[in-house]
């Protein structure tokens, strides 16, 4: 007879299942469920049924539960022969392996406390600055925390490099700050090798959000083996210190502390002496009593599960090909598939122009390139740049917003929070990181093992959650290798561990571009690619020839746009009825219905007219324009996106976002204003006429 009861304990121990991995966790529960309890037919349909609406999110159908529990039936794990004491089978599933006996490092803090008074009488040194050798002199731990609330004759320094917004030039500054060493006795010459520690110790926590750092300042605080935290030099970080008894090893110490605390200590110090800036913090917080912090060894008992011989886990080819598993999901079908793309190139390659533009895509469920687009909620971590430069980019690209688009232009946390966060946003299926530099932090990432740490992770969060993630980073400098994969920037491990590798490549001073293509799921191929006007990637023109024959017609036609009779006429060999609805729905193409005739015309001839015509013209980007209300023609001196000087132009005085013309009246060559309404006030300026001007 079945406990029941225990086998619905026993399933609510089981963690959330989320969309992307509910058919082989529900696969590897029932295994669980079989050997565990020796549930078969009905009686293991009814616990996974159960599993489905209590853990799923959201549920599957009744029915491929079902299909799941006969895949599980016809497996050859052995049924559980003794009821509910029969051990689980250890699977990636329930995360949990059989571990030996082994040592562990933890603090343990001394049960008598002691007063911070003899800690903050000991004689420390001073030094000039960091790179000094020698100190000029010595003091006690109280006068110089006292120094760090009243910011003593260095405050100016300190608010200066606080203020300073260049991350060079900060560093700069810091270099002549003087310095203090809390871990050791003052000693004549500075020598890592050669201190005497003190039993003081200081750590430093980065990457702290303003808004939580007296928030934070207190909770460290907490710890029983802190006696004293502030804000650090540059008013980002936060420093405490701590009282530890014995010699241990430094990173020892450092790993067993870490269990202590909610943020991460800065672990790339290699000696407990080390040097501290002179700070400044007028809400320094110094605590009247300290317990020491002792570091032990703690023997975790080995678990009594025996393992399991995870050969027996392994399924035929047969029930393989039986199986129905859930089609691939595609965000850009043939193109970025769920889990884990890599997107490299150059920096200022147009990268981050690209990425904006497919995310506004898959926002409104849009082609991209040719490509059909799921259209779902996304989430664009643009970390390299600001909301003001997104939005000038959306201008340019002349994109309407979606509601389904997220933008944050700043992360904090890295995985951890990732992790933390997702659940809360289970409909993105698109998270676009901008750049891998800036999300993960500091990573040596050259290190083979630390990065396959890093970006499995990440890998791993995609399988989970059933999402794409795209990762944005560089290309190594030089030539390009043999194989473009090893152009990609860092470790084989980043390019080893992605499901997608793109690189998109662009040639300086040029609009032409190629994105390479390769991976696990989707075709490998090379798409030429074009940035048209508005800075909008799209096919080369040698990549679909049939858009542009149809482009070269219109482009050869009226400004105002062409019917679709006389584009056949121009090009009878071409559908071009169903060339226009793709050119349509791809954005390329736009089309006047307010007319009892209707006129197509390139998307990009709205704010700019007579493109070829003009095109020795310079264009000053949006960005660069003057504030104020453009009641005059002003000369401006405008630099390209990516830092090409254009001469000196005349902006038009009434509309603002039109391309600005070498005119000596100022006016406007395109005619139209951005709402695409005419401006009566301009005319059209012929070549003949300025070339006569």
């Amino acid at each position: 007879m079945k406990d029941y009861t225990t086998i619905e304990k026993y399933i609510n121990t089981f963690d959330p299942i989320y969309e992307g991995s509910r058919d082989k966790t529900l696969y590897d529960k029932g295994i669980l469920l079989r050997s565990r309890f020796g549930l078969t037919g009905d009686h293991l349909v009814s616990a996974l049924l159960q599993v489905n609406t209590d853990k799923c999110s959201p549920p599957l159908s009744d029915s491929d539960v079902r299909k799941i529990a006969c895949s599980v039936d016809r497996s050859d794990i052995p049924i559980g022969e003794n009821g509910a004491d029969s051990a689980p089978l250890k699977t990636t599933a329930n995360k949990k392996a059989c571990k030996p006996e082994r040592k562990k490092h933890v603090i343990v803090t001394s049960p008598d406390t002691i007063s911070v008074d003899s800690l903050l009488s000991k004689s420390v040194s001073i030094y000039p600055n960091c790179r000094a050798t020698s100190p000029n002199g010595k003091s006690t731990i109280e006068k110089v925390l006292q120094t760090f609330r009243t910011g003593g004759k260095t405050k100016d320094m300190i608010e200066a490099v606080r203020c300073e917004p260049d991350k060079k030039r900060r560093n700069e500054l810091k270099l002549e700050i003087p310095a203090v060493v809390f871990g050791s006795e003052p000693q004549a010459e500075r020598k890592n090798t050669a201190c005497t520690p003190n039993q003081i110790l200081c750590l430093d926590f980065d990457g702290i959000p303003a808004g939580e750092l007296e928030t934070a300042k207190k909770t460290i605080e907490a710890v029983p083996y802190v006696f004293a935290v502030g804000l650090s030099v540059s008013g980002t970080g936060i420093f405490a210190l701590v009282h530890y008894e014995g010699t241990p090893n430094l990173k020892t110490l450092l790993s067993a502390m870490q269990a202590d605390f909610r943020y991460e200590i800065d672990k790339s110090r290699s000696d407990l002496c080390g040097l501290r800036y002179i700070t400044f913090d007028e809400n320094l917080l110094i605590r009247e009593n300290v317990a020491p912090a002792v570091l032990t060894e703690r023997i975790e008992p080995a678990e009594t599960t025996p393992a399991v011989n995870q050969f027996s886990l392994a399924k035929g080819t047969d029930e393989i090909l039986r199986t129905e598993y859930p089609e691939m999901r595609w965000i850009v079908e043939n193109l970025i598939p769920e889990g884990l793309t890599i997107l490299a190139g150059k920096s200022k390659a147009g990268k981050s122009w690209f990425l904006l533009q497919m995310s506004l895509a898959v926002a409104k469920g849009r082609s991209f390139l040719g490509f059909n687009t799921a259209k779902t909620k996304a989430v664009y971590l643009a970390m390299e740049d600001s909301e003001r430069r997104i939005q000038n980019r959306m201008k340019r690209q002349q994109q309407s917003g979606s509601a389904n688009l997220k933008i944050l232009t700043q992360w904090d946390g890295g995985l951890e929070s990732l992790v933390r966060d997702l659940p809360a946003i289970p409909d993105v299926k698109l998270i676009i990181i901008d750049t891998w530099g800036r999300f993960i932090g500091k990573v040596d990432g050259n290190d083979y093992h630390e990065v396959t740490e890093k970006i499995g992770r990440l890998h791993n969060i995609a399988k989970e959650f059933g999402i794409a993630v795209i990762v944005c980073t560089h290309t190594k400098k030089g030539e390009g290798a043999s194989d473009w994969l090893d152009d990609v920037i860092g470790s084989a491990a980043l390019v080893g561990c992605a499901d997608t590798i793109l690189k998109f490549s662009r040639e300086r001073k040029s609009d032409e571009g190629n994105l390479d293509v390769t991976g696990r799921d989707v075709h490998e191929q090379s798409i030429g690619i074009r940035r048209d006007e508005c800075w909008r990637w799209n096919l080369s023109d040698e990549q679909d020839p049939e858009r542009r024959a149809v482009k070269e017609v219109l482009r050869s036609g009226s400004p105002e746009g062409m019917t679709e009779r006389a584009i056949q006429r121009a090009r009878q060999n071409l559908d071009v009825k169903r060339i226009l609805g793709e050119m349509i729905r791809d954005g390329e193409v736009e089309s006047d219905i307010g007319r009892k005739t209707t006129l197509y015309r390139l998307t990009h001839d709205t704010c700019i007219k007579n493109t070829e015509k003009y095109a020795h013209v310079s264009c000053v980007m949006e960005s660069n324009a003057p504030e104020n209300d453009f009641s005059t023609p002003e000369v401006i001196e405008g630099f390209g996106e990516y830092g090409n000087p254009d001469p000196p132009v005349l902006r038009c005085p009434n509309c603002v976002h039109h391309r600005p013309e070498n005119y000596p009246d100022g006016l406007c060559a395109a005619g139209y204003c951005q709402m695409n309404l005419p401006c009566h006030d301009h005319k059209e300026i012929t070549k003949t006429e300025k070339i006569a001007s």
